[in-house]
This record gives structure tokens, C-alpha cells and sequence, in this order.
């Protein structure tokens, strides 16, 4: 199954929300995005304010989840929730 943009940086931020802090490279593997593609995800991020980047004593980089991220990722959970039901009903053709 192929995830749209959107489903990744809502990954991106679930695992930044239900696993903490972590790496580029920890995310890379737990997100199952490139190192490349996962770069612009977290600049993007960044610029919106919904993930943090914070430097650690030993150099490292570390990216945390905001308030505005939790808030975000919860909006789209609840709308992965209805969904569902839309899915379902037969397509109508143009809305215009």
C-alpha cells in the first residue's frame, strides 16, 4: 500500500508523539521514508512549527514534537476516522 504525502508527515509526527525524541536516522527507519525525502518532510515541518530541532551536548540533532504538532496530529487522527464512511459512498462526479 502506497502512503500519500500527507499519511507520512502525520507518521512522522505519531512516532515523534508515541516514541519521543529522536534522531534523522532513528526517524529515517522508523517512518520507512528516505533519508532524502524525510529531510524535506522535517524542513517543512520545521517552518510550520509542528516539530522542534533540538541540539544535543554530543553534537547530535534530535527532533521533538510541539503542542501544535500534538494538536495537528489529533485533528487528522479523528479525520482518518471518518474516512472510512466517505470511502464508501459511490463517487458523485464533480462537486462544481
Amino acid at each position: 500500500m502506497v502512503r500519500s504525502k500527507l499519511e507520512m508527515y502525520v507518521d512522522v509526527l505519531g512516532i515523534l508523539i508515541y516514541q519521543g525524541p529522536m534522531t534523522l536516522t532513528h526517524l529515517v527507519y522508523r517512518a520507512s521514508i528516505s533519508y532524502r525525502v524525510l529531510k524535506r518532510f522535517l524542513t517543512c515541518l520545521l517552518t510550520e512549527q509542528l516539530i522542534q530541532e533540538r541540539k544535543m551536548d554530543d553534537d547530535r540533532v534530535i527532533y521533538t514534537i510541539t503542542q501544535k504538532g500534538i494538536t495537528t496530529f489529533k485533528c487528522f487522527r479523528k479525520l482518518k476516522q471518518v474516512l472510512p464512511v466517505l470511502q464508501k459512498e459511490k463517487p458523485r462526479g464533480p462537486l462544481i
